[in-house]
This record gives structure tokens, sequence and C-alpha cells, in this order.
């Protein structure tokens, strides 16, 4: 008993007794089959060209894992740079308006991820300079409102663009889409009095056409 008659703890059993792994002691074998385990575990989950370059790690799991860790540091700057560099450039070629805006969405949300926000402004900036001559007119839309619409809105705009311009062509495939009735319901009146205006202002000789 303690002076204070607290009772003093039981002693340690063998199995309270953690033997930290150290490179000068004799690794234990089943320590060293769970770290062998860990280790392609980790391998395991690696793309390709990844796996290669830390496959000569030397060490035990924890040392593979750090080696990871200093790759993924000393490359995010660059990555960043480089998906940077892929929104800026990022053109609609083949994919529908819903497969672009999703893209250029999920790029900006990685860039996010790695400490570089992308600005709403900028995302539609991005979206618009990428579309072809199927958007002229609601390119020019978009761009002479004195107030840029947010990304969804001009998601929306194009999806209604493209739906007009697929139904002139003969395909309605995508006009009844889930994405398009959203479009429809939300910004639909509110987009065709634009295009009203737009067009009033182009028949005057206006010099916002």
């Amino acid at each position: 008993m303690t002076n204070d008659s607290t009772p003093p703890p039981p002693p340690p059993t063998s199995g309270d007794k953690l033997i930290p792994f150290t490179s000068s002691s004799t690794p234990d074998p089943e320590w060293s089959k769970l770290d062998d385990l860990i280790k392609m575990w980790i391998l395991g989950s690696l793309c390709d060209s990844l796996q290669e370059q830390v496959v000569s790690t030397s060490g035990n799991a924890k040392a593979l894992w750090d080696h990871l860790k200093e790759l993924f540091h000393d490359n995010k700057h660059t990555r960043a740079i480089t998906l940077d560099n892929e929104l800026r450039s990022i053109k609609i070629e083949s994919m529908s308006v819903n497969d672009y805006c999703t893209k250029i969405k999920s790029m900006a949300d990685r860039l996010h991820n790695l400490g570089s926000p992308v600005s709403e402004n900028n995302l539609v900036t991005y979206a618009v300079n990428g579309l072809d001559s199927r958007f002229t007119t609601i390119v020019k839309i978009i761009r002479h409102r004195e107030t840029l619409p947010t990304f969804e809105t001009a998601r929306n705009m194009l999806l209604l663009e493209e739906s007009t311009f697929n139904a002139s062509q003969g395909d309605t495939s995508s006009f009844d889409s889930d994405q398009v009735q959203k479009a429809k319901e939300t910004s639909f009146f509110y987009i065709g009095e634009e295009i009203k205006e737009y067009r009033r202002r182009c028949s005057t000789g206006g010099s916002r056409c």
C-alpha cells in the first residue's frame, strides 16, 4: 500500500510488455511476417508507376510509408500546377455538357484538395472558353452579362442550349433527361428572356453582340 492508501498497480505480465523494433534488435519472426504483409498491402494499393518508385525502399513498412509521404508532399505543388493548366485549357470536344461540366467540377475539387481553390468566376470562364461553335450564342450571352452566373447556372444554360441543338438535328434523346428537366425548371424562363434581349440588341446593331 502507498502512503495515500491507493493500492499499487499489479506487476506487468508478459502480455503487457511491448518491445519496439529497432534496427539493432533481432526482429521477431511474427513481427516481420506482419510487417511484410503491411508492405505488400501498401504496394498493392499503388498504381504501377508509383510502385516502381518505391518498391526498392529498404526498411520496414513505416519506412515505405514515409517514402510515399515524402513523394506526395514534394509533388503537391507540381501536381497543382499541372492540373490548373489542364483546367485552363480544357475543351468539350466529344463530351456531353453534363460530362464536360462534371469533369471541370471534379478537377476544381482536386485543386481545392491540393490547396489551390478555383474561384466561381474562373470556373465559369474556363467552361465557356472550352466550348465549340454549337454554343456561340449562349457563350456571348454569358460573357456579356455584367455579373457572371454561378457555375451551376451556367451549366443549366449550356444543358438547355445542347438539348435545343440536338433537337434541331433530330436527336431528342437528351431533351427529356433528368439533367435537362432540372435545367428547364430552374432557369428556362430566365435564360429565354436573356436570349431574347441579346437577339434584340443584335438586331438593332448593339455594340455588345
